[in-house]
């Protein structure tokens, strides 16, 4: 069933009725769906059986202050945070989740207010590898609910809290407490999906790492991307185990492909645990890619992407394996420089014949001072199709050493010492058709660490 159909399904239907059901108090105290107040505004002991008769789906806003003493006097914390949480005052229990997360944890009622029994954490980002049992730096930042003390309201509930903000800046992890207030109603707004990462207008086909949802979806909730031209392509949901929901979706060994516009398909359908439906689902457009690669040794017109400081470079700069040309990818220090920068890439589209297994291509390391291996994310993909990942550090291993063409005083010499020249090849990735696409990719770490830098020849499909 795709999204476009929903408004009008029977499923939609019936989960819109059961929502409508479960959060709507009928009791005889009602007046236009709402218990009769006293004239303080509190809701009666009379009235409270009629709230907690049913769960509760509840939109909250909390906002956040720093605890008193906390580092830098909280600097960095957000001042709200926007979560759902659906309450089930009977059975005592509470579930929530965002970004990849789910959890259900127990409450203890007393005195009208329900307070859980163990910590809530809810990822801003996407959290691909989170247990109950602590938290993993992927995806942060979280928010960590210590402790949530709740009681319902007339339009939702209500309450307070205390916890912890797990954020990062760069390569420096941090934590901030706080204290938060809590306001929520019930829960009518349609779930919201982020792309991460999000792109500015378009974004490269192995680029995208997955889709958070700012809420829990219903257990068994499945997406993929579906293009206009009707191709899917598959995602995992997180977290995996998805008992209590999935609020996360991974694009793992999957590429989209270049020029194309896709949507993110949601199975059965893009609700969330109240029945909510998602308006609008979001939508991806990716880069226009390059013409198909020349497979001459890099000798005409190089027909790729090269991003950051990767260039085409002759004979006169550094030692070329065959024929007159190659491309560099410098050697990184501690900072940036005029000959390397974060995101250096080369990617390709190579035509494949049908006979074809492998993607060859002769690579040589070099540096300038101390360094360590050369770190380059080596990947190919099928368009639309699956992803061999070769990681960071293919350059060593798996290789097969190359008598050296060079004779005499190598071209930069003066400043470089040279290794091994090294012919690699990469098995295709399962379902190569007529194309694939070869991608080196040298994203940016911080601190960046020195590396090799590699002059790339002869990049070839046989």
């Amino acid at each position: 069933m795709s999204i476009a159909t929903l408004p009008g399904s029977t499923a939609f239907g019936l989960l819109t009725a059961l929502f409508l059901a479960g959060c709507t108090h009928d009791s005889g105290t009602m007046t236009a769906g709402k218990p009769d107040l006293g004239t303080d505004g509190s809701i009666g002991a009379d009235v409270l059986p009629s709230l907690v008769g049913q769960p509760t789906f509840c939109d909250i806003t909390a906002k956040l202050k720093p605890s008193p003493g906390a580092d830098g006097g909280g600097e960095g914390l957000p001042t709200s945070h926007r979560f759902s949480l659906l309450v089930d005052w009977a059975g005592n229990t509470a579930v929530t989740g965002a970004g990849g997360t789910a959890s259900k944890v127990n409450l203890v009622q007393l005195d009208g207010e329900w307070t859980t029994q163990s910590a809530l954490a809810l990822s801003l980002s996407l959290a691909q590898d989170w247990t109950v049992g602590g938290i993993n730096v992927v995806g942060r930042p979280f928010v960590s609910y210590e402790r949530i003390a709740i009681h319902p309201t007339a339009d939702g509930c209500a309450g307070s809290a205390t916890g912890n903000y797990l954020g990062n800046n760069s390569d420096m992890l941090f934590t901030i407490p706080f204290e938060a207030e809590l306001a929520g109603v019930i829960d009518q707004s349609a779930p919201g999906f982020s792309i991460l990462p999000s792109p500015a207008t378009t974004i490269h086909p192995l680029d995208l790492y997955g889709v958070a949802s700012g809420e829990l979806l219903p257990a068994g909730t499945s997406a993929r991307w579906l293009s206009t031209g009707g191709i899917t392509v598959p995602m995992s949901a997180l977290p995996a185990s998805g008992a209590q929901g999935v609020s996360g979706f991974l694009l793992t060994g999957f590429a989209l492909a270049f020029a194309s516009t896709y949507h993110l398909d949601l199975l059965p359908a893009a609700i969330d645990l109240a029945g909510n439906l998602a308006v609008q689902p979001p939508v991806v457009t990716t880069v226009a890619g390059p013409g198909f690669f020349a497979q001459d040794g890099f000798e005409g017109s190089v027909d790729a992407l090269l991003g950051g400081q990767v260039k085409a470079v002759d004979a006169t700069t550094l030692p070329i394996p065959a024929g007159a040309v190659a491309i560099r990818f410098a050697p990184t220090g501690f900072a940036t420089s005029g000959e390397w920068s974060c995101n250096d890439r080369f990617t390709a589209r190579l035509a494949v014949a049908p006979a074809a297994k492998v993607v060859k291509l002769s690579a040589l390391a070099f540096r300038s001072s101390y360094t360590g291996p050369f770190m380059g994310w080596l990947r190919l993909a099928v368009p639309n199709g699956a992803v061999a990942d070769f990681g960071s550090y293919w350059t060593l291993s798996n290789g097969t050493p190359l008598p050296s063409p060079w004779s005499g005083t190598l071209p930069g010499s003066a400043q470089n010492t040279y290794g091994q020249l090294t012919q690699f090849e990469l098995a295709l990735p399962a379902g190569t058709g007529r194309e694939v696409i070869f991608d080196l990719y040298r994203p940016c770490t911080e601190p960046m660490l020195p590396s090799d830098g590699l002059v790339i020849d002869d990049l070839r499909v046989e």
